[in-house]
């Protein structure tokens, strides 16, 4: 059977309609089809419900022919298109692309479709950093830069310089945020206690289900708030971001936009080496001495010089809630390690008691992990008579994602994977009736044997989430 597949993100004046690529990809179609539409969704990724469909379709031997519009309507990415390609062939289906007319029965048509994918990444990186320059350029005229607005502002358009520039102007809601200033830097209210008086009161959050900790520190440091003066400068200056705007320009009376690389192991807070601060058009609210003020609280606040560190367990960043789905924290007391839901702690919406001791919990997950590794290790080693291809594209499948596993390890991650992976080639051959004679066993190496930072590793390698409920403990795998 046939397969076509359709795709557009978004209905645009220049983009072919839904309808339109089906209809013209029914004429490459002899006898009978099945239509696969994606509408709504991005070709930067295989993310996409119909594409999913199409690909378990082919999995089991019902397509043996995919016509596309166009290439890009099936993907943007030539590492994604890479590996969907690689099954495709497995599966003997060919592919064929209206707009670029080229048919992979051909030697002609597989050279220029590797050669098309080139360009559509190349489109589309082009296309990015396009967006990314337009980002900064508008940040330079005192504009808003781009996005949502941040929380008590809205957008509205003004004049300056005869062009015409998005700028912030204040809602109702900037009240909370003067307030928010207020009781964290006038009132030493922690930002825990900040965050639960704004939850009693009802104020409404500026994301998820309530106000927590993270959320009001991102508010405090963002400098879309301040009467951006000669301090202001001062105090971003020693911090190394880059300043292009000449200090007599802050003069106290409007904000600044912060706009740079983000790190992500961090919280999410912005690297200061490439990041650079923009006067903005609009005025500021908070006064510099009590925004400055909050910065130095900030920067003593235990919460962000800890964060991260997971020194408590080796299992710290994966712990999840089994109530509410919330992260769970590990924090030391007395000498006793205690868990903490932060949708309870943080946001008041959980009412779960976490009582299970984590060494017990690091205990069950060492016996889960290694039983779960077992078993694979066990079913990898069982040749079936029947439905040897599907064993086969099983194994091949958990290959290439060890592969990219191992590119993302370290010394001792790489050498356990490669071990695994050798194993698999073995088993592959096997099922291929190509077994290879006086082939090495891989050393096995225990998960209860390794030290601290070598279980957290390799947990981080294979775990996506550890849920903590009530008496059990549930791990969701990556792999």
């Amino acid at each position: 059977m046939t397969a076509i597949y359709a795709r557009q993100s978004a209905d645009k004046k220049d983009s072919l309609s839904i309808e339109g690529q089906i209809d013209l990809c029914k004429a490459e179609c002899k006898g009978n089809f099945k239509i696969y539409v994606d509408k709504g969704f991005s070709g930067k990724n295989t993310k996409r419900p119909a594409f999913k469909k199409l690909m378990k379709d082919i999995g089991t031997g019902q397509i043996q022919k995919i016509v596309v519009y166009r290439l890009d309507r099936f993907s943007r990415s030539i590492v994604d298109f890479g590996q969907v390609w690689t099954f495709l062939q497995q599966h003997k289906v060919e592919f064929v692309s209206i707009n670029e007319k080229f048919d992979t029965e051909t030697p002609m048509g597989c050279a220029m479709l590797h050669i098309i994918m080139v360009f559509a990444q190349l489109e589309r990186e082009t296309i990015a950093q396009r967006i990314r320059d337009n980002y900064y350029q508008r940040a330079k005229t005192g504009g808003w830069p781009g996005g949502p607005p941040p929380f008590g502002f809205t957008l509205m358009k003004t004049v300056k310089n005869k062009f015409k520039i998005s700028t912030l102007s204040p809602t109702d809601n900037i009240q909370w945020v003067i307030m928010m200033f207020d009781l964290y830097g006038n009132k030493d209210y922690s930002l825990g206690k900040t965050a639960k008086y704004f939850n009693e009161q009802e104020i409404p959050a500026s994301h998820k289900r309530g106000w927590d900790n993270v959320a009001i520190s991102r508010i405090l440091q963002n400098p879309v708030y301040v009467k951006a003066d000669s301090s202001i400068y001062q105090f971003y200056q020693k911090r190394g971001l880059k300043i292009p705007s000449d200090p007599k320009e802050f003069n106290g009376t409007t904000a600044a936009y912060m706009l740079g690389k983000r790190d992500k192991s961090a919280n999410l807070y912005h690297v200061p080496s490439e990041t650079f601060l923009y006067l903005a058009a609009h005025a500021g609210v908070i006064e510099p001495e009590l925004f400055l003020h909050c910065q130095r609280r900030l920067a003593e606040n235990s919460q962000l010089k800890n964060k991260g560190k997971g020194k408590n367990s080796w299992l710290s960043g994966f712990l999840k809630c089994g109530a509410c789905g919330y992260s769970i924290k590990i924090q030391k007391t007395s000498g006793k390690n205690y868990l903490v839901c932060t949708g309870k702690a943080n946001y008041h919406v959980c009412s779960a008691k976490h009582k299970l001791d984590i060494q017990r919990i690091e205990s069950e997950v060492l016996h889960l992990f290694e039983n779960e590794l077992q078993k694979a290790k066990e079913n990898d080693e069982k040749c079936h008579k029947s439905g040897r291809s599907t064993d086969i594209e099983r194994v091949e499948l958990r290959i290439d994602r060890l592969l990219r596993r191992a590119s993302e390890s370290d010394d001792l991650a790489a050498s356990y994977i490669n071990e695994e992976i050798t194993r698999l080639e073995e088993q592959r051959n096997k099922l291929e009736g190509c077994e290879r004679d006086n082939h090495p066993q891989p050393k096995e190496i225990r998960f209860n044997d390794l030290d601290f930072e070598d279980k957290k590793m390799l947990a981080g390698l294979f775990l996506e989430k550890v849920v903590i409920g009530m008496d059990m403990v549930e791990l969701h795998w990556k792999i």
